[in-house]
């Protein structure tokens, strides 16, 4: 399961560093709005909860540079300090393997560049868990439980026979 996700934020990842490669603003090439060129920083993964930093800067322009950033794809997410160079937002909790991309747009009062940035959000991996401790009745008892997280299945186990003196305990263990 875990080589399936690196794959599919690997070919995520190559077809975000084509459009990279055009200008990462819908196909213009670098440079194309003159000597102010934007830059949103790599492309990159985060897990739910982390704290996503953006981090963009800019090279040429003249006079006072103002930076803004915008969502652009994925599950909507908060920004904190969107009018800045620096911003950051909180990775949402994901089921899948989901890409959210931003676009930081830096401006001198004269002209604008754009660049883009797509951040992957992985989920976290989870591990089995179940199985209760079995009955201790003359007849014996059911364990049970049920298997939680990404890996996690049904999990049960049967509790053994017990003696009048005391029951036996059993239990299941998921797979994780």
């Amino acid at each position: 399961m875990r080589a399936l996700l690196l794959c599919a934020m690997a070919v995520l990842v190559g077809c975000v560093g084509e459009m990279s490669a055009l200008g990462g603003d819908g196909g213009r090439p670098a440079g194309a709005s003159g000597a102010l060129q934007a830059s949103a920083g790599a492309d990159r993964s985060a897990t739910p909860g982390d704290v996503v930093e953006l981090v963009g800067s800019a090279t040429g322009g003249s006079g006072a540079l103002s930076f803004r950033w915008t969502q652009v794809g994925g599950a909507t997410v908060v920004l904190k300090d969107e009018s800045t160079a620096k911003a950051s937002f909180v990775a949402p909790a994901v089921e899948t393997l989901t890409a959210l991309s931003f676009t930081l747009t830096v401006g001198d009062g004269t002209v604008e560049s754009h660049d883009e940035v797509t951040i992957a959000v992985v989920p976290s991996g989870g591990s089995g868990s179940g199985g209760g401790a079995g009955g201790g009745s003359v007849h014996g008892g059911q364990g049970g439980g049920t298997g939680s997280g990404a890996g996690g299945g049904a999990a049960g186990g049967q509790g053994g026979g017990g003696s009048a003196g005391g029951g036996s305990a059993g239990g299941g263990a998921a797979g994780g």
